[in-house]
């Protein structure tokens, strides 16, 4: 009879639950939640793999940490450490308090190092239009997981984070360029003319590195010279974009822009609401409408929408502007099965649409044997890695924003991955000019010659999909250890930038 009793009661609450389940759930004796893992605890030091449980729930972690007391990483706020593996019952046997490990002090050098000095803490309120801030790139848990890193000199990011700090980018006496005396950007195709195409370039990948270097190490000074760099432009620049290459090369500098701004913003005191909102106008006026719309369509070779697309993801999010982020998210999703083939999805012949790219410059065999190629694989590898570094750049920002890119697009964007991984391997051309014999292992591809060229890409991609999600992805991280890391520029002004930094992995 008490168990009856228990049923109805159980049943009673039917408006909010299946009734079906929950009967099965009640008369099952198997339908129990996973025992309990140790309980997550602040101080402690958690190792890839490792399971704890949390508030009822079990998780596994995503990446080799310390908790520092107070840092906030506890396993339901920080989903770049660790990842939900489901809920869990029963008591756990906590472990004793571990004593909390405090970040090691840098040894004193004549360069500027990072320093463990708090930085001050971010504005947690709410903003309208729901979304994370900082949240474009990198989100705060990500940002302290990398000033972390660092402190502990922890490959890659030691490295990483030197070749940023010793950059003329990252410099503590950076001297802004500015945009023209005549207040407008005139870019043609190849940057010719370049009429304050390259200082813009240049300034916006100054901008992020300083607000990069300002949050890891604590110097003020990289933020004030973000901030200056930002402000300049932001005043400044009042006539937009002119010429051919005017929605590329508002893309390029718009997807930095942003997200320098929003470290900035969200973790130093110091920009002021005034010059704020200048900044948003100036990514409104002078950036949006370049990058937006019809824009999107044109028929041009693909890296430019996807550079637009991510652009666009970081304009809307600074400027908590729900459609244009909505825009964003529709031409990512459009366009990314329109650059990259997969034969298991597309059969005999790539993903079209109107406004599309308008040829795959050369490439004619669509089978098994050339599924990964890109739209651009056979024009050069330089423009497939803009390409793939926008459209994971966009899909990591939403994914910070709580949209997943990634899952529904796992099996077209690991592909990919892997057949220009193993194609790259041992490369380290930079000219986009020369020709080369297609390796072995790629038939079909291009026709019998390609140009390949190493770029710092890949690092988010591998990132989401094998720290996250584990998948095993053998040629991207071979490709990542022995060509990227230790040969490719970590940085190249447009949205190849800092990769390793910010989404470096130890696998």
């Amino acid at each position: 009879m008490m168990r009856l009793n228990k049923l109805a009661q159980r049943l009673s609450l039917c408006a909010f639950i299946s009734c079906t389940a929950l009967t099965t759930l009640a008369l099952s004796p198997t339908a129990s939640a996973a025992a309990c893992a140790p309980a997550w605890q602040e101080g402690s030091t958690y190792s890839v793999g490792q399971v704890v449980s949390y508030l009822g729930n079990n998780y596994k972690a995503l990446q080799a940490h310390t908790a520092y007391v107070g840092a906030g990483w506890n396993p339901a706020a920080a989903t770049t450490l660790w990842t939900l593996t489901g809920s869990c019952s029963g008591s756990t046997t906590p472990k004793p308090t571990a004593t909390p490990a405090p970040p090691p002090t840098p040894q004193p050098t004549a360069s500027p190092k990072p320093t463990a000095t708090p930085v001050p803490t971010p504005t947690a309120t709410p903003v309208p239009g729901g979304f994370k801030h900082p949240g474009v790139l990198v989100d705060l848990t990500q940002l302290q997981f990398i000033k972390q890193q660092v402190l502990a000199k922890v490959e890659p990011y030691a490295t990483a984070y030197a070749k940023a700090r010793d950059s003329s980018l990252g410099s503590l006496t950076y001297t802004v360029l500015g945009p023209p005396s005549d207040h407008v950007v005139d870019c043609g195709a190849s940057s010719n003319p370049d009429h304050g195409c390259s200082e813009e370039k240049q300034d916006a990948s100054a901008a992020y590195t300083q607000a990069l270097l300002w949050y890891i190490s604590g110097n003020e000074q990289y933020a004030k010279n973000a901030i200056a760099i930002m402000n300049r432009w932001a005043r400044d620049l009042t006539k937009g974009h002119t010429n051919s290459n005017a929605p590329l090369q508002s893309a390029w500098a718009a997807e930095n822009w942003p997200a320098a701004a929003e470290i900035i913003r969200y973790t130093y005191s110091g920009w002021s609401s005034a010059d704020i909102q200048t900044f948003q106008r100036m990514l409104n006026d002078q950036y949006l409408p370049y990058i937006s719309g019809n824009n999107l369509y044109t028929g041009k070779n693909g890296n430019w929408s996807l550079s637009m697309a991510d652009a666009m993801l970081g304009i809307a999010v600074f400027n908590n502007d729900r459609t244009t982020y909505n825009a964003a998210i529709a031409a990512w999703k459009q366009w990314v099965p329109g650059y990259i083939y997969n034969a298991s999805l597309d059969g005999g012949k790539p993903v079209t649409f109107s406004g599309g790219p308008g040829s795959w410059n050369g490439q004619t065999v669509f089978n098994a044997s050339t599924s990964g190629v890109s739209q651009e694989t056979c024009r050069d590898t330089q423009h497939v890695a803009l390409g793939m570094a926008a459209l994971f750049n966009g899909a990591e920002t939403a994914y910070l924003q709580g949209d997943d890119l990634y899952t529904p697009n796992k099996v077209r964007l690991t592909t990919t991955l892997e057949y220009h991984a193993r194609m790259l391997q041992g490369v380290t051309n930079t000219s986009q000019d020369a020709k080369f014999p297609v390796p072995a292992g790629f038939p079909g591809l291009c026709n019998g010659q390609y140009t390949p060229v190493l770029k710092a890409t890949m690092e988010r991609g591998y990132n989401a999909y094998h720290t996250r999600m584990g998948v095993d992805l053998p040629q991207t991280w071979k490709h990542l250890v022995n060509d990227v890391r230790p040969k490719a520029d970590p940085n190249d002004e447009h949205d190849v930038i800092w990769e390793t930094l910010t989404h470096g992995t130890t696998n």
